[in-house]
């Protein structure tokens, strides 16, 4: 009753958000088990591209923010936990819906022998949704490629 509650008290544009992300987390979290990543980030990307022109004010910023802590509001009320990956996939569509250069980023890490992904949403090279410091120790997968694309040029090892 407290959820519905809250949902009240939001803005109308607030509650239109929360809306928008408990469908998308919906939708993507299905899509993926139906369609497979490569195929489900093609039809994001077709809904939602990457903004030609991403002139940012600190309105849009400020509204980016709101966005992605009542996407991470509306992921906690579902009748599943969404992955940190239809998390992203769902708040960078959101963000390049409104013409926010939003980067969805993809990494890994190996912890204790253990192999480990992690995904989140940069935007300006900001974090947007993962807990303070949970991303720095995994590598985006772009840049582990570049690093291993200069030590293979530079004549050294790729392992």
């Amino acid at each position: 009753m407290e959820t519905w509650r809250a949902f009240g008290r939001l803005k109308p544009s607030e509650r239109s958000f929360a809306l928008e992300a408990a469908f998308g987390l919906t939708s993507t979290w299905f899509g993926l088990r139906i369609f497979g990543f490569r195929n489900w980030k093609a039809a994001l990307d077709k809904v939602a591209p990457l903004p030609l022109n991403s002139s940012k004010s600190t309105e849009q910023t400020g509204a980016a923010a709101t966005i992605a802590r009542i996407e991470a509001a509306a992921a906690r009320h579902l009748f599943f936990t969404p992955t940190c990956l239809v998390r992203s996939l769902v708040l960078a569509a959101m963000l390049r819906r409104r013409g926010l250069d939003a980067q969805l980023r993809i990494g890994a890490r190996k912890e204790a022998g253990q192999f480990e992904a992690h995904a989140w949403v940069e935007l300006d090279g900001n974090v947007l949704n993962a807990a303070a410091g949970a991303t720095p120790e995994f590598v985006p997968f772009e840049d582990a490629a570049l690093a291993l694309r200069k030590r293979a040029s530079a004549g050294g090892s790729s392992r």
